[in-house]
């Protein structure tokens, strides 16, 4: 086991055994100190915490590599994927859990700053490393940590998030590719020529964006024996259904590197008991999001869904 893997297994079992990610942050920023490495925690809300670090000094520019200490967690442990020390490695590939997002390379970039500390090697500039909170959330980190001036010297800052792309896609939009400066025609052709596998990946400069959203619907708390008029989980159907029939339109619009528009239902929630109707209902919703389509068009679209229910059902949505 490298010295990559052993870190991110002590990430994933921090996270396992339910703990925030202050857990993990304490355990990075011990790891660091030991090698005499600055570091600066930094608290968020719910009691959590992520931190800065950093090496070299200030004749030069300011590198900095971004990372989240959360692990998203399967819902069924039988499917939940072998940790990286644990025989996962097949043919010299890692599987598991894991193993290929954010927080792969924020145990990279902790191991890149003690190894580059420990062998002392000259930096004409800094090379900093922030570990941030949450998972499809880890923007918010980062955006607070910027609002709050912790990262107003920055020349570049490295999301380290893979990304990839079909080979059948590469060959369908190379010359388009080219155009973007993400590769040139000719190193496209030569790449597929050479290229076995199914996907490649890229230095990009962007991705997909985020829009996370909350649908609230009130409704009134009544046993199931009741009228059920009120019901507020009636207003959050309706909106699902018109929610979706939104966002299969929007796929004419779609992206010819990143897709379409793609939204997730992550969580509903309503009464606690079989027998009773809620008060109130919420539905959660996150969105993978393109540049074709901006986070202001989609809001707006949406409000406009849930001010359409709110007269045609005589609903309570928010």
């Amino acid at each position: 086991m490298n010295e990559v893997e052993e870190i991110l297994q002590k990430i994933i079992q921090i996270r396992d055994d339910g703990a925030c990610e202050t857990r993990v942050a304490d355990y990075l920023i011990r790891l660091l100190q030991i090698h005499d490495i600055k570091t600066r925690v930094i608290r968020f809300s719910g009691n959590c915490s992520g931190f800065i670090a950093e090496i070299g000094n200030n004749r030069g520019p300011v590198l900095a590599f971004v990372g989240h200490e959360d692990t998203t967690l399967l819902d069924n442990s039988t499917e939940q994927a072998t940790v990286p020390a644990n025989d996962s490695k097949i043919d010299r590939k890692i599987y598991g859990q894991e193993v290929a997002g954010l927080e792969v390379s924020l145990a990279a970039a902790v191991l890149a700053l003690i190894e580059l500390k420990e062998k002392k090697v000259p930096l004409k500039g800094k090379f900093r490393v922030y570990g941030t909170i949450g998972n499809e959330n880890s923007t918010v980190g980062i955006r607070k940590m910027i609002a709050a001036g912790l990262a107003s010297d920055l020349d570049a800052l490295v999301v380290s998030e893979p990304s990839g792309m079909k080979i059948q896609t590469l060959a369908k939009i190379a010359p388009k590719l080219e155009k973007l400066g993400i590769i040139s025609k000719n190193d496209a052709v030569e790449l597929l020529k050479r290229n076995q596998i199914v996907e490649q990946h890229f230095l990009e400069s962007a991705r997909r964006g985020a829009l996370s959203y909350d649908v609230i619907s009130q409704g009134k708390a009544a046993q199931s024996s009741s009228c059920v008029e009120a019901n507020a989980i009636n207003g959050l159907l309706a909106f699902i259904q018109e929610q979706n029939t939104y966002f299969e339109n929007l796929s004419n619009q779609e992206s010819l590197i990143l897709g379409p528009t793609t939204p997730v239902i992550t969580k509903i929630s309503g009464s606690k008991q079989l027998r009773t109707m809620p008060e109130k209902a919420k539905l959660n919703v996150f969105v993978r999001t393109i540049p074709e389509i901006s986070n202001e068009q989609l809001i707006k679209q949406l409000e406009q869904i849930i001010k359409e229910i709110n007269l045609k059902f005589s609903a309570k949505l928010v």
